[in-house]
């Protein structure tokens, strides 16, 4: 669970010394308590009933994963669409999803990506029920508002998706025109206060446990000085599980504050968020091709050596393409569900917000990767079947399905020719 990854490794240091007489702080502490729990509950579970230490973890991994793609995911497409989803289905994507995902380590290393991806996903489906049910109930609030504080607290980058969706079901409540009565109030008093409330033990949790460690020299930089020292340290990371950079924009960083390599990649320069956007607005054509570059290798999950990740960024843009016909054909068909696949498509482009402007990992990819995978699997029957009697327009879908996989090859084939020629 943490022999590939040094985050996992390092805060591994911290769960198994807690109530120890020198607790161990690990780096990865600024995320909250998300980082050490339900992992401390799972490892002192495994050393009361004498089994291995990660046996529990291990468990709730794998149940985390069944989660997400055999159940959240469907139940996704299911309540945006209203299409229901056959187990045989469900399956597929589950096998599918596995295959490209597990080269990135996400599901079998001990990192906050996976289970983060899973509240994610639980609080989006939340959502869709108690905007969508007749029957409310304090307790689903409850739940909701769990899944929320979660949201907030767990991993940095779902934040802002998180506030997207909230900003979401207050609009569609006003555009409803619903009358607020009691039941109502205390429903969303209910989701509200359950989200506070994590948000509160988690900033608790930082400035107890966490600040306690600080104090007794662990080195533990908060979220904020991750930010401001990753936007230079990272400028010229496109994907460094790939090895791509962006050596333009790195130039950019270099030129602004006048230094050379070495100082940049220290860490020790700071740049605060808007900052970054005044430098943007700057060089907008050299950022612009910068986060298309990064949204086609956000799009390129897989694995394996660079002789046949080809096929595997091949197979996947397939799928692309038919999550682009999926939505084509929505808004010739019906208006209202292609507005909730706009929804889905803005709420996930937020959660990669963060690895566009530093750097993309493909274990922080899944669920944007997730929503191609589900929605093309799911909704071929929309795209494709539809036409089945219709032999000169499927052969135009896999003419055009051919020539889009090979220009997305080109270009990323081209972005690793320019890395490769300019080292």
């Amino acid at each position: 669970m943490f022999d590939n990854s040094g985050d996992a490794l390092d805060i591994w240091k911290t769960i198994t010394s807690i109530g120890t007489k020198e607790v161990y702080g690990s780096y990865v502490l600024y995320k909250g308590f998300n980082s050490i729990y339900p992992y401390y509950w799972l490892y002192k579970l495994a050393v009361v009933t004498g089994v291995e230490q990660e046996l529990y973890i291990k468990l709730f991994y794998a149940i985390s994963f069944s989660i997400v793609s055999i159940i959240e995911f469907p139940a996704l497409y299911e309540n945006a669409f209203g299409v229901k989803v056959s187990w045989k289905k469900r399956v597929l994507f589950a096998i599918i999803s596995f295959y490209f995902w597990e080269p990135s380590r996400a599901l079998s290393e001990m990192m906050v990506d996976l289970p983060c991806m899973m509240y994610f996903l639980i609080m989006l489906n939340c959502f869709y029920a108690i905007t969508n049910s007749k029957k409310k109930d304090i307790l689903h609030s409850l739940v909701t508002g769990l899944f929320v504080g979660l949201c907030l607290t767990a991993s940095g980058q779902y934040s802002l998706p998180t506030y997207i969706v909230l900003l979401f079901y207050v609009f569609d409540r006003f555009r409803q025109k619903i009358k607020l009565n009691f039941q109502d109030f205390a429903n969303n008093l209910s989701l509200l206060i359950c989200a506070v409330a994590v948000k509160f033990y988690n900033t608790f949790f930082l400035n107890s446990f966490v600040e306690d460690l600080r104090d007794n020299g662990a080195w533990i930089p908060d979220a904020k000085s991750w930010l401001t020292a990753g936007f230079p340290r990272f400028a010229n990371c496109l994907c460094t599980d790939y090895g791509l950079f962006s050596n333009r924009i790195h130039d950019i960083f270099l030129n602004h504050y006048n230094v050379n390599e070495m100082v940049l990649s220290s860490g020790g320069i700071s740049m605060n968020p808007s900052e970054y956007i005044l430098l943007v607005l700057h060089h907008i054509p050299s950022f612009f091709v910068s986060y298309v570059n990064g949204i086609l290798i956000i799009l390129s999950p897989g694995g394996g050596f660079h002789s046949i990740r080809m096929i595997h960024f091949g197979i996947f843009y397939s799928f692309v393409f038919v999550f682009v016909l999926f939505g084509i054909r929505l808004y010739r068909v019906n208006i209202t569900q292609f507005k909730e696949y706009l929804k889905l498509i803005i709420v996930f482009v937020a959660a990669i917000i963060p690895l566009l402007v530093m750097n993309i990992e493909q274990r922080c990819c899944m669920q944007i990767q997730g929503l191609v995978l589900s929605v093309s699997l799911f909704g071929v029957n929309t795209v494709i079947l539809t036409n089945k009697k219709d032999t000169t327009t499927l052969l135009k879908l896999v003419g055009a399905d051919i020539l889009f996989v090979i220009a997305c090859l080109v270009h990323l084939a081209t972005i690793y020719d320019v890395n490769y020629f300019t080292r």
